[in-house]
């Protein structure tokens, strides 16, 4: 047998010294590891510096200030990143918690260097979001206070000031960001939408062509430009816009929706049903396209394929009676014409003649709504009084009016069906209403005087869908003649597309072009997707012109429209311009 000695050379017992080299040689392999192996926090210093708001780069910021390791420094810009990461992950579905997580990032960003200007400017932009504008306006002060030269403190501070009317000032803080960095495509962008919110037109396309000029341009700048080239009634200039965008963003279905309606006002009626289809390829539930191309196919005669597309649109909202009623009236057509419906209509090169409607007589009348008195936003001056004046004056014009005032969400629906009880045999429908309104993906609602819009599913409780007043009027032939001073700027609107999270941007500003039936015009206190005046005196600029031109004496409802708006325009320096969406036929004079 083989003997072992088991004492080394200083006397301890060579069991305990293999132990201790054998844990000497775990230590130096550790340290080996740790230096040739990929580092963990190497991966984590990255992800965190990208800022984005995925929950991988907030867990890799939140990996590195938990290690406890980092200097003051990087624990500075850790906190800074997943401020940030915060901010861009509160635009999905717990919008405030996310801010609120964001806010204390940044505050704890501050403590750290109290000197950290953007910090300050994200933590207000966070701020303002949770309608704390006292500390968000605060904290862009400070912004500019600690660095005078900082882009994204004047650009924060000119959006939020946008946001709450103060459009003359947020400009003078984009032509500072702007002086202060010319090539900044985001702030030409910023203070084109302050000019357009402002209702100038011109100055609006000027900084969107300058912010398309500086690369990488924001792809809402063509969409945005094209919309007003559209108001201006420049619609190859609105085209060539919609086709950049579609170009940039060959996925984005508003952009080919917005180009067939340019293309169905110049008279291009399957270029235009082309794109509607696009659309609706790109976006299947895509009503608004789907409403578009129906009436689209109507005017030109597919009734067939009218029917279609509004079956579809049933399908996907079934209480969406305007889409029922317009089935019933082209099946009525159809059965009028004695047409036999094939399966599948060839297209047409030209659209189906319209038979002009008489000249206008007979009984008329008339709803007219004024909201003032809002009880959780903004008051109004003038809407109560536009709405006495107007009654007023259609009471000389022989309309028989409905007429209510600071109605609630039951009241309006009162009024509703009282006009709708005497529509019977009319030959004029018409409805005024002056207050708040908003859009949401595309279609109008007028907000009674209770209306809150806290959650996402108020929407359809708190207000009235334009197109169910456009239903009640367009049961029957006649002439319909409809006026909204409805477009002024409505915080109910800002505090309601919050709620929607991710779907934000389905809340548009003012109110959304709206396509109607033969017969009908509908006029707008200023362009699409603006906002109008509410005025100094005792009405609106608009109804102060519409007061004066409704009662002159053998003049066209169109002509009258025109000296309407030539009359704003001049009142408010170019800053509104009235609007209209007409299918009449025929000369409709009211006073003989």
């Amino acid at each position: 047998m083989i003997s072992y000695d088991l004492h080394g050379p200083s006397g301890l017992p060579r069991r305990e010294t293999f132990a201790r080299l054998l844990s000497a040689f775990l230590i130096f392999l550790f340290i080996l590891v740790g230096i040739f192996a990929p580092s963990a926090n190497a991966d984590d210093t990255a992800d965190c510096a990208k800022a984005t708001g995925n929950e991988s780069t907030i867990a890799a910021c939140t990996r590195r200030i938990e290690s406890g390791e980092l200097k003051k420094q990087d624990l500075t810009l850790t906190y800074y990143n997943r401020g940030q990461a915060w901010s861009k992950k509160g635009y999905g579905k717990n919008v405030i918690a996310d801010f609120e997580r964001a806010i204390a990032d940044y505050s704890e960003t501050i403590r750290l260097d109290p000197n950290f200007a953007e910090a300050y400017a994200q933590r207000g932009f966070a701020w303002a979001v949770k309608d704390n504008f006292d500390k968000a306006f605060a904290d862009f002060d400070n912004a500019i206070r600690i660095d005078p030269k900082s882009v994204i403190g004047y650009r924060h501070r000119g959006i939020w000031r946008r946001q709450r009317g103060d459009t003359d000032r947020a400009i003078l803080d984009f032509d500072q960001a702007i002086r202060l960095d010319p090539n900044s495509g985001v702030a030409y962008f910023d203070r084109a939408l302050a000019w357009q919110f402002k209702g100038n037109i011109d100055r609006a396309i000027a900084d969107y062509t300058e912010s398309i000029g500086h690369p990488p341009p924001p792809i809402n700048a063509y969409g945005n430009r094209g919309a007003l080239y559209f108001t201006k009634g420049d619609f190859d200039h609105a085209i060539a816009d919609f086709s950049d965008g579609i170009r940039l963003d060959p996925k984005r279905a508003s952009f080919f929706k917005s180009r067939g309606e340019a293309y169905e006002r110049k008279g291009n009626f399957e270029r235009a049903i082309s794109d509607y289809t696009d659309a609706i390829s790109l976006q299947p539930n895509f009503t608004a396209a789907l409403i578009d191309r129906a009436l689209l196919y109507e005017r030109i005669g597919r009734l067939d394929q009218a029917i279609i597309d509004l079956g579809t649109i049933l399908k996907i909202d079934p209480k969406q009676a305007d889409a029922k009623e317009r089935i019933e009236r082209i099946e009525k057509k159809i059965a009028a014409l004695a047409i036999t419906r094939p399966i599948v209509s060839a297209p047409q090169s030209a659209p189906a003649p319209i038979t002009s409607l008489p000249a206008v007589l007979g009984r008329r009348v008339a709803l007219v709504i004024g909201n003032s008195g809002y009880r959780y936003t903004t008051k109004l001056a003038n809407p109560a009084n536009d709405a006495a004046d107007i009654a007023q004056t259609l009471r000389k014009l022989s309309f028989e009016v409905v007429e209510g005032r600071n109605l609630d969400k039951r009241g309006v629906e009162d009024k509703l069906r009282e006009f709708s009880r005497k529509l019977g045999g009319a030959k004029i429908a018409l409805f005024f209403y002056a207050g708040h309104g908003m859009q949401v993906a595309g279609k109008n609602y007028l907000v009674p005087v209770d209306a809150k819009l806290e959650q996402p599913g108020d929407l359809r409780l708190d207000t009235i869908d334009l197109t169910d007043v456009l239903t009640q009027m367009e049961s029957e032939q006649r002439i319909n003649l409809v006026f909204l001073d409805a477009c002024r700027d409505n915080p109910l609107s800002r505090s309601f597309a919050r709620s929607l999270g991710a779907r934000s941007t389905a809340v548009g500003q003012g109110l959304s072009s709206v396509q109607s039936a033969v017969g009908t015009m509908i006029a707008y206190a200023t362009q699409p997707d603006a906002v109008a005046l509410d005025g100094e005196g005792r009405n609106s600029p608009f109804t102060t012109a519409l007061l004066k031109h409704i009662g002159a004496p053998g003049v066209d409802i169109s002509t009258v429209m025109r000296r309407v708006r030539a009359d704003v325009i001049a009142a408010t320096s170019e800053r509104q311009v009235p609007w209209d969406h007409s299918s009449l036929v025929g000369d409709v004079i009211l006073v003989q």
